[in-house]
């Protein structure tokens, strides 16, 4: 629990909506499904201190504020 953290340039989905768009969400599978909503491709932003990958190892951009894929792995 971080009361004072922001998050700026995030998308946040309640929990039945990542359900229906991920492979396995209950299970910690965050691959998105084929019917993910186009604009998750480029609605969030890469900002410096980001992770320089997705969870699988995939790169992500490397430059702040670039359009990046929203969530943990890119397709």
């Amino acid at each position: 629990s971080c009361p004072a953290a922001t998050h700026p340039d995030t998308v946040i989905a309640s929990t039945d909506d990542a359900a229906a768009w991920m492979t396995g969400f209950g299970s910690g599978d965050y691959t998105p499904t084929t019917g993910f909503p186009a604009s998750w491709a480029t609605d969030a932003q890469w900002r410096l201190g980001d992770p320089p990958t997705d969870i699988d190892g995939d790169n992500r951009p490397d430059r702040d504020a670039t359009s990046d894929f929203i969530g943990a792995d890119i397709p």
